[in-house]
């Protein structure tokens, strides 16, 4: 069982949007004996360029302490169990938190299909938790329903979880890296670095987005964050609140 998880008939009330109770978060430690000491920050992968597409996985690297949280996104379930597409996401970053000693993995996603009644991050993390990941490692946030909200309640979760963090490395299909990067600076801010070495090729039939459609993508996150400081969550909450009926509900947690 994971830590503070909610019962079924609980997990769709909505939180504070200063806290990322959004989530049925799990607190764990590093072991001393991670290959990398206290105070050292790594990253492992291989080089990937810039593009566009729908896959993400996203290590979060913390100063001083060496603490790394790596955060893989969701993408549409197509029934109860993980398709091969999200599979390969999800085996990419465990591979990431073995290699580096990784602290937590944080698997975001909401219930985006209305004929699968799972959230993407309930079967990441069942399907993490199966490969040998110790359940009290994996964070689970089941509210975003795209990659603006996995920024901003990663945001959230970082926050809480590893306040000192300093760089945030995006890691995704080669066609979604330059929108998911900028969508990170956006949702982090100047006091992090976003850091993307790390690409995930897709599946053929789990590419939904055409090159043409990313680029349209890509100009709407500018139109939705113009005007906006870089790291400023207030503002990011009360625009998603306003841009999309999905986030409709953060317009009732005002300070």
């Amino acid at each position: 069982m994971y830590r503070n998880e909610r019962s079924r008939s609980q997990k769709r009330l909505r939180p504070s949007y200063m806290l990322p109770t959004v989530s049925r978060c799990v607190q764990g430690h590093r072991s001393e004996s991670g290959p990398f000491p206290a105070g050292e920050r790594s990253l492992s992968g291989r080089g990937a360029g810039p593009g566009d597409g729908a896959d993400t996985v996203v290590f979060v690297f913390c100063a001083e302490t060496g603490v790394m949280v790596i955060v893989v996104l969701g993408d549409r379930l197509r029934s109860n169990a993980i398709h091969p597409h999200l599979r390969k996401r999800v085996d990419a970053g465990i591979d990431a938190l073995e290699a580096t000693g990784g602290r937590y993995l944080l698997v975001t996603g909401a219930a985006t299909n209305p004929d699968v009644p799972r959230a993407e991050c309930e079967v990441m993390a069942d399907y993490a938790v199966s490969r040998g990941v110790a359940p009290e490692r994996v964070l689970l946030e089941d509210h975003a329903y795209d990659t603006r909200g996995n920024g901003y309640f990663a945001r959230l979760l970082v926050d809480e979880h590893a306040p000192d963090t300093e760089t945030v490395s995006v890691v995704s299909s080669r066609m979604h890296l330059r929108r998911a990067r900028y969508i990170f600076e956006r949702c982090f801010g100047d006091a992090y670095e976003i850091e993307t070495s790390r690409a995930v090729d897709p599946e053929p039939e789990y590419d939904d987005f055409t090159e043409s459609e990313i680029r349209r993508l890509h100009e709407e996150d500018r139109e939705f964050f113009d005007g906006i400081t870089p790291g400023d969550t207030d503002a990011i909450r009360r625009r998603l609140a306003a841009d999309d009926p999905a986030y409709r509900w953060l317009a009732e947690n005002k300070e």
